[in-house]
């Protein structure tokens, strides 16, 4: 699909139903208009979750934009940054990667069962 919003919430459902599958407790911001998507309860911890949609470039890769508009002025700024936890839905794999590990990252990451970030591949225990 190319229309953004539809990947968006089909990102989102995806996610919806595999984080309940391994036990977290989601909510979501009453408004949308936070810059995280949900709140995560796993182990007794509340963390802020961001979820991407990872698309086909022309090599091939599995990539994932982490700058987004935010505001009134519309400066990119990257989105990740304001959540603990970045998910990137790739098919029908999910990469649960703590924000801290990309926080040096200022525009996009792509993401492979053998590239940098393999190791938060399906890692919903984090």
């Amino acid at each position: 699909m190319s229309n953004p919003i539809q990947n968006g919430l089909i990102a989102e459902q995806k996610f919806i139903l595999q984080a309940l599958k391994n036990g977290w407790v989601l909510s979501r911001p009453l408004l949308g208009v936070e810059k995280y998507d949900f709140i995560a309860d796993y182990n007794g911890k509340l963390r802020r979750v961001q979820v991407k949609l990872a698309y086909i470039d022309e090599k091939n890769r599995n990539v994932v934009c982490i700058r987004g508009c935010h505001g009134r002025t519309c400066k990119k700024k990257p989105t990740h940054l304001e959540s603990d936890i970045l998910v990137v839905v790739c098919f029908g794999d999910f990469y649960i990667i703590p924000t801290k590990t990309i926080s040096h990252i200022k525009s996009n990451i792509c993401v492979s069962n053998n590239g940098k970030y393999k190791g938060f591949l399906n890692n919903w225990s984090f």
